[in-house]
Order: structure tokens, then sequence, then C-alpha cells
């Protein structure tokens, strides 16, 4: 794909009427009330998955969603509308509902939103999924089911499913910049179930990305199955997991997190710029000696906790 936010637009254009003049009309509407800067994101989406359960197409389905959000800034205070329909009227109605936020009646001046299409390509897929037939999509679940079962006598069922989106965004700026997106996306997943003497294990493998069909010539159906196949017959051996009260050793990551939600937000400083924390203007206070004293105490116990609890986690018989 050479330039996506050619495509974008192109789309936009031809299925909705959406071109440049649409979007100055648009963002004038909505800085009429005195706003400092508008922006219109339009998106539609396009997806489809099909599900398999023994040894057939349970459910297939297919939705298109589209639509276009309107922010406007005034100050540090925004104003925000969308509508899911691209007709002309609604995304004025919702450009002139997102407009309130500014408080003057000034008329602006017209807004260029004359495209820069300097698009970069992130995603280099020329063979969309969505763009398949049903039958070849279906044909890979096959594929999966028929590698599963292959693998290991044991295996008496698979399920698997394969979804595809298609997504194109445009974004337009009271500052003249647009630009757009084409994003294509894909997921398939395998679960195998495997019974033996009663027991009846279930693993389950899958991949994806921003990619099309060309996706599966680098991760085959076959290699998905036969993982999850393998997961399944393995874990007929497992033992089960020791149970009950054990020692558990938080390393730095998790007590910084529970750290963050104790007193972290309070300290963000959106929250003490608007005066709303209950840390606003106690910072120059007691606070800080409090504070510092709290975090060199909780470094030097971070350092003396891991030895701790690792010998006695021996001593209980636990892996360290």
């Amino acid at each position: 794909m050479s330039d996506p936010s050619a495509e974008s637009l192109r789309l936009f254009r031809e299925r909705y009427s959406i071109d440049p003049a649409v979007m100055s009309s648009l963002l004038s509407t909505a800085l009429s009330h005195g706003g400092d800067f508008a922006e219109l994101f339009f998106e539609h989406r396009a997806n489809s998955a099909i599900t398999w359960e023994d040894q057939r197409v349970k459910s297939a389905s297919r939705h298109i969603a589209q639509g276009v959000g309107i922010r406007v800034v005034k100050g540090d205070a925004i104003g925000y509308a969308y509508t899911e329909s691209l007709e002309l009227d609604a995304m004025r109605r919702a450009a002139e509902t997102a407009g309130r936020i500014g408080a003057s009646g000034e008329r602006p001046a017209l807004v260029d939103a004359t495209p820069q299409l300097t698009g970069v390509a992130y995603y280099s897929s020329n063979e969309p999924m969505s763009d398949a037939p049903a039958a070849a999509k279906v044909a890979l679940l096959e594929r999966a089911d028929r590698a599963a079962r292959a693998h290991d006598r044991t295996i008496t069922r698979v399920d698997a499913s394969v979804g595809d989106e298609l997504k194109y965004i445009l974004v337009a700026r009271s500052d003249g910049r647009v630009v757009g997106d084409v994003q294509p996306l894909i997921r398939m997943n395998v679960s195998a179930l495997s019974e033996r003497d009663g027991s009846r294990q279930v693993a389950r493998s899958g991949g994806g990305g921003r990619l099309g069909l060309e996706y599966f010539e680098r991760v085959t159906p076959e290699e998905m199955a036969r993982d999850a196949a393998r997961m399944a017959v393995l874990q007929q051996d497992a033992i089960e997991a020791p149970a009950g009260t054990l020692p558990v050793v938080l390393a730095a990551g998790d007590s910084g997190i529970l750290l963050h939600e104790a007193v972290g937000h309070g300290l963000e400083a959106d929250f003490n710029r608007k005066g709303t924390s209950n840390y606003s203007g106690a910072w120059a206070n007691r606070s800080r000696v409090r504070w510092s004293r709290s975090s060199t105490t909780a470094r030097s116990r971070t350092h003396a906790v891991p030895s701790t609890s690792t010998t006695r986690a021996t001593r209980r018989g636990v892996t360290p």
C-alpha cells in the first residue's frame, strides 16, 4: 500500500462524499463559538468472523461500523461529540455541539483542510483478508482441524475461529493537517481436546497481527493446530501444582504498582494544577519530609526483602 492517507481519503470521498470542502466546513462550524483548536476523526470499520466446531462451520458474521468524532479545545477544556451517521446534517450538528465549549460568538476564518498526503505505510499488506471469499477462510479452519487430529489419536475435538478487520481512519485538524491510515487485522485461534482414560485436557494456540493473507505463509494453520494438540496431550501426564498458603515475594515492579494506586494518582500533575487533589498545595509543607523519609525506608526494605523471603521459601521446600 503506497499511501494509506490517499486510500483512506478516497474511500470517504467515494462512499460518503466527504471531501476537503466538507471537512473545512465542519471544522469552521466546530470553531464557530471561539474554540482554539478542532479536529475530526472519521472511521470506517468492517470485520467478519467464522467459528468451527464438530468438523463444521458453526457460525459466520460480518459487521460494518462508521462514524465521526469531533473534538474542540478551548484552553484546558475539551468539547466532544460524535455521530454514527456520516450524513452532512448529522455531522454539522455534532460539530456545533462540540463547539459549544467555546464562549464567544466570533466567526472564525474558513479552515483550509486540503490534504497534505504524506502518509506512511505501516502495514504492507496488499492482500487484506477481508477481501478473501468465505470459502478461503473456511479452508484455513479445515486445515487446522485435520492437522490437530492427525497429531495424536487422543485428540477428539477441535474448535477453531478466524476473524479479520479492515479499518480506514481519516483525521482532519484545524491547523490544516489531514492524514489517514488503513489498518488490516487478522486473528486465528485453535483449541484441541485430548481424552485418555477419562481424563480430558484442553489447550489453545493461535496468532495474528496487522497483516493480510500472507500471514498464513509464515505461520500456517497446521502449525497452530499441532501446537494446541501437543500441549493438550502433554497435559495428560502433568501433575497437580502445589496448593495452600505459600510465601509471595513482590519485585520492584509489582510493589511500585501498589504504591502508585495508593498515593500516585493524587500526585499527578494535572490534578494538582487544577487543585482537585488531596495533595494540592501541600508539597512545600511537611509532606515533603514525610515523602522523603518514606521513600528512603521503602528503598532499604526493598533491598532486604528478597534474601529473607527466598531463604524462608527454600526451607519450606518451595522452589525459590
